[in-house]
């Protein structure tokens, strides 16, 4: 119980004031559209923290796909549209609601996944323009030998999920970052010669 669910609330809170205060503050009021989902990351897959499926009750599974240009797709992912920052708090808060949670010997309600808040910001006026994205992801925590003494089978699952998909994160992150370094270096090296 760190608190990163609450520091990604008050993050939400200061863009949701940002993205509308700012907005009136420019008159840019109709000149772009803010869409908002929600998704969690249960080990290997993921679900639609705002659409369950009619038919079976449960939150509907997300695909997320890479297409040949690099693009990051969703099917399967409901979008809001939303108009003001009391749109943003009612959504995210339904979302969050519905996240997975667990009982564990250290919390009430412990996070069992990976929580993304995906803002997308369209432009209206200049259709060819990309959509703008930004995401807040809230990590699920990892825990201590000695919390998961007391787990049963199911959270030993969990757990070892949340601490293998943290370690696939935690390679992303050296990667791009030994990428950085390599392309500054390489780009240094041709500025010099």
């Amino acid at each position: 119980s760190s608190g990163k669910t609450y520091t990604i609330l008050g993050l939400r809170e200061c863009i949701a004031e940002d993205l509308f205060t700012l907005q009136d503050s420019l008159h840019i009021v109709g000149d772009r559209k803010i869409y908002i989902s929600c998704f969690e990351i249960v080990g290997k897959k993921v679900y639609d923290l705002l659409h369950t499926n009619i038919k079976t009750g449960k939150k509907a599974i997300v695909k997320i796909n890479e297409d040949l240009l690099g693009d990051i797709n969703f099917k399967n992912l409901k979008e809001m549209e939303v108009d003001n920052a009391e749109d943003i708090y009612r959504v995210t808060e339904e979302a969050l609601a519905n996240r997975r949670t667990s009982t564990t010997y250290r919390n009430d309600a412990s996070s069992r996944s990976h929580a993304v808040i995906q803002f997308r910001i369209k432009n209206i006026k200049h259709t060819t323009v990309e959509d703008g994205y930004l995401r807040l992801i809230d990590l699920a925590g990892s825990e201590s030998a000695s919390d998961k003494q007391h787990h049963n089978k199911q959270l030993m699952q969990e757990t070892q999920d949340i601490h293998t998909s943290l370690s696939t994160l935690k390679s992303c992150f050296r990667s791009r970052i030994l990428t950085v370094i390599h392309v500054g270096q390489f780009q240094a090296e041709n500025l010099v010669a």
